[in-house]
């Protein structure tokens, strides 16, 4: 019988926590699942754990490809997947027992093209929830300000459920060798799904680790400029940039200006930080000049802050190069300072 859903599971050095990710998805109320367990080439005891597994368990299935990065493994299993939907799970994550049935069950009674949820952040000694999306039920496309949600929905892969056949219609994959996968993924398919619904759950467990790329420096991160560019490149050559200039424009400036600016304050050499911060600075610039009077930075539900929205339109590029050195320096201090006590 035909799966009705496939959870594509990339796995690359992962012995530790595959046990767990592996025993929430075993642990699923909901039948009819098939899971593509995909070895992108580990060289610690992952491939042989989850190859067991499969054997053990009949709606896994094993895959071993060389090494090619997370979104190649994605894509990998999406050639292979067999559901009507689609979900991808880390393999350092886990979900709650009911979680795919909730997903489910919200898609086929909305007839969602995508399914989100609520995100629970699992730190060494706490966790936190964000939320998935800023509405309640579902949207359509027919709604006049359907665009606007576009920057209120968490831009992550692993919290959502796809119907596949909309992925395969616009033969949609993962940027292969970039970091900000997730964020070009889901800005290319937002304007094509015709309904989106909400489940308001945390069954999503997202273990946030210390060696990770996205928790520690890496020049790489220099990447969400491509990422952005190549993102307004897809809706200006489908003619949709027009339609969602300003959730682009928005985007643009917040992504480059400040959502990168945490990670790069990791680095250990100002220097490049300097040149990093200019290099986005003057990048927005170019390409959206007028970026201060987006009418988003208004729009109070964006901000975690409420008076970010007043410090970043009166940024200029003397306050903005300030801001960046006393937010380096006094990082710096902290630490310092805790190390020494």
């Amino acid at each position: 019988m035909k799966p009705i859903i496939s959870v594509i599971v990339p796995i690359y050095n992962v012995e530790p926590y595959l046990a767990a990710c592996l025993q929430s998805l075993a642990q699923q109320v909901q039948e009819g699942i098939e899971y593509l367990l995909i070895d992108d080439g580990s060289t610690d005891a992952s491939g042989s754990q989850a190859k067991q597994f499969a054997q053990e368990h009949e709606a896994f299935t094993y895959y071993q490809k060389p090494n090619g990065g997370l979104s190649d493994a994605r894509n990998f299993g999406l050639k292979r997947a067999q559901g009507e939907y689609v979900a991808f799970m880390d393999s350092d994550d886990w979900v709650a027992p009911e979680y795919y049935e909730q997903l489910l069950e919200a898609a086929q009674a909305t007839k969602a093209d995508l399914v989100c949820t609520d995100i629970t952040y699992v730190y060494p000694d706490h966790e936190a929830i964000v939320k998935g999306a800023d509405f309640t039920g579902s949207i359509s496309q027919q709604l006049p300000d359907y665009p606007k949600y576009l920057l209120s929905t968490f831009p992550m892969a692993q919290n959502k459920l796809f119907r596949k056949s909309v992925l395969d219609k616009l033969q949609l994959q993962f940027p292969v060798g970039l970091l900000y996968e997730d964020v070009a993924f889901f800005y290319r398919i937002y304007p094509y799904l015709q309904k989106i619904a909400y489940v308001p759950t945390a069954g999503f467990y997202y273990r946030q680790r210390e060696s990770s790329i996205m928790q520690e420096f890496s020049e790489r991160i220099m990447e969400i400029e491509d990422v952005m560019l190549g993102i307004r490149e897809w809706y200006k050559k489908r003619n949709l940039l027009k339609q969602y200039e300003a959730e682009i424009e928005y985007s643009f400036a917040r992504h480059l200006l400040f959502a990168s600016y945490g990670r790069l304050m990791k680095s250990p050499d100002y220097q490049y930080v300097h040149y990093a911060t200019k290099k986005h600075w003057d990048l927005v610039n170019k390409y959206y000049p007028r970026w201060r009077k987006n009418k988003y930075w208004q729009d109070e539900t964006l901000f975690r802050v409420k008076s970010q929205k007043i410090l970043y339109r009166g940024l200029t590029p003397l306050t903005y190069r300030l801001l960046v050195f006393v937010l380096y320096k006094s990082k710096k201090l902290v630490k310092k300072q805790t190390t020494n006590t």
